[in-house]
């Protein structure tokens, strides 16, 4: 027996060897069981009450979370901003000439704005005025990003006043504030009095003044003779030194 009639007697059999191979492939592919939805990835999707159910079947989706869920300075950082709006409620802002500006109403704003809560007074004149509150951090001082930004974000929203209350206030803050030319937007500085850093020790009585409004006065540096001499002294001693 030649090659060539080998090869022709053994093609039938290789044949049914495959056609056996595809149907084994195949029954195991529609036995296999689906996915589970835990182990598949879910599609970019959120799972809510009111899907409806083709066919009896939830369609998958995944679950909105929190990230900042269990942040400890996340969650004093708002502890901070829900005491200050409570105390601005209570005794309203003080300013020059013992005039004390109390709100109607106050309320907190949520979101990414700095601008943390909005509300009404009544000025002297007795007319309504919209007012809003940015409030500083519970430790260190009101910045120069956050007063540009508070800024354009109330004269968009329409705004009659917007009060900055720090415990502080940078150099470039106080400018920014200072210097801003709005004619329909009155900017005020309110410093929190330091001890509203005791927490529940603070009692809120009138008359306790907690937030001032203060002008920062315009201070201007002139070098005198006395100080170029002793800048020139500085000078020498450092090139001895070298």
């Amino acid at each position: 027996m030649n090659l060539k009639s080998a090869a022709l007697n053994c093609a039938p059999l290789t044949l049914s060897l495959g056609l056996v191979t595809l149907s084994l492939c195949a029954c195991t592919q529609r036995g296999a069981s689906p996915p589970s939805p835990a182990t598949s990835a879910a599609p970019p999707a959120v799972a809510y009450e009111a899907h409806v159910d083709a066919g009896g079947n939830v369609p998958p989706g995944g679950t909105l979370r929190n990230p900042h869920d269990g942040d400890a300075a996340v969650a004093n950082a708002e502890a901070h901003l829900d005491k200050i709006i409570r105390l601005l409620k209570a005794s309203g802002v003080d300013f020059p000439g013992n005039n004390n500006m109390k709100f109607g109403h106050l309320d907190p704003l949520t979101g990414a704005s700095l601008i943390h809560a909005e509300g009404e007074w009544i000025n002297g004149d007795k007319n309504e005025r919209r007012v809003t509150v940015s409030v500083g951090p519970e430790v260190g001082n009101v910045t120069a990003m956050q007063v540009e930004e508070v800024i354009r974000d109330a004269n968009r929203k329409g705004y009659d006043d917007l009060v900055f209350a720090g415990f502080g206030f940078d150099a470039e803050a106080q400018d920014a504030i200072e210097s801003g030319s709005h004619p329909k937007l009155r900017l005020h500085m309110a410093l929190i009095r330091p001890d509203v850093a005791m927490g529940d020790l603070l009692k809120t009585q009138p008359g306790s003044q907690l937030f001032t409004v203060f002008s920062a006065p315009r201070v201007k540096v002139r070098q005198s003779k006395r100080t170029a001499s002793s800048r020139s002294r500085s000078r020498a001693w450092m090139s001895m030194i070298r």
